[in-house]
């Protein structure tokens, strides 16, 4: 099938609704329960910094109210990560990137998971044209 990010939220709703996507670092190999795990640390590491700020929590509701829309999708190595990651801060979405503590399959430091949360247009801005996992 091999859609992309914006496809799949094409009709999640109508007006100012918001979307969550996580960009995985495929370049590093990770197994599945890996980037499970990774992924997990990003949807809460992006969720707490939402949290912090009135903006995100009306943000954090909406979403909640429309389904908790998330999504996985394919990044290319950590440079891409870090790309999108200036991107989406430029934007001035919320955006959160994982660094791996090292103490299984990859080394610490490396960045596995960028999570991205905002309005669905916003959010599409920077991850519209990635693959789905």
């Amino acid at each position: 099938m091999g859609g992309s990010a914006s496809t799949i939220t094409r009709h999640a709703g109508r007006g100012r609704t918001h979307k969550m996507v996580f960009v995985a670092n495929m370049g590093l190999g990770m197994g599945k329960g890996k980037l499970a795990a990774q992924v997990g640390h990003a949807c809460l590491g992006v969720y707490r910094f939402a949290m912090n700020s009135s903006e995100g929590k009306d943000a954090v509701k909406s979403w909640t109210r429309l389904g908790e829309v998330k999504i996985v999708v394919k990044g290319n190595t950590t440079e891409h990560l870090v790309e999108l990651y200036k991107k989406a801060k430029k934007l001035q979405l919320y955006a959160y990137l994982v660094q791996d503590a090292g103490y299984t399959q990859i080394p610490a430091g490396s960045k596995t998971v960028l999570a991205v949360f905002g309005l669905v247009e916003d959010v599409d801005q920077v991850t519209g044209d990635l693959k789905l996992l």
